[in-house]
């Protein structure tokens, strides 16, 4: 199937390098990477208007929400459209404080927040699993690996 997974980030200033390495290393490369570059706060209708543009070229996305200083961008991009959305706040670490706009939404607004960039990734791979056996079976062998559990005397 066509399915993609769309980096968000708030400005050129967030680097996606982090999702980009984890992807490679999944060998996720059938599934499409969009990156898209705006700022909810300052742009507003050009982050809908993209943000619906690139889920009607492909319906079968994950949205993965990376935003500096804006970690409220995941529940209000969530707010707005149909696909799976995955928060990872840029700054948790320096701003711990700044989580909570991300785990505190409004209601009928569900957004995954996650920590750490290779875990969203992995979180994305298994929400198109459900849709692409290609992908199921590589995240179900990485699995199978760790499930041997026994000791060689």
């Amino acid at each position: 199937p066509r399915q993609q997974i769309i980096l968000w980030r708030g400005s050129p200033n967030d680097d996606l390098g982090a999702f980009h390495s984890a992807i490679e290393t999944m060998g996720l490369d059938a599934i499409g990477v969009e990156t898209a570059t705006c700022s909810l706060h300052k742009e507003l209708v050009r982050a809908y208007a993209d943000l619906h543009r690139k889920t009607q070229e492909v319906p079968d996305t994950v949205l993965i929400a990376f935003v500096g200083r804006s970690n409220g961008a995941g529940p209000t991009l969530s707010a707005n459209t149909t696909v799976p959305v995955i928060t990872v706040p840029a700054k948790w670490k320096e701003f711990p404080d700044d989580v909570w706009s991300s785990l505190r939404g409004p209601s009928a607004v569900p957004v995954m927040t996650v920590l750490e960039p290779a875990n969203a990734v992995l979180a994305a791979a298994q929400i198109l699993a459900m849709r692409n056996p290609a992908i199921y079976a590589k995240l179900r062998l990485a699995q199978e690996e760790r499930f041997v559990n026994f000791v060689e005397l």
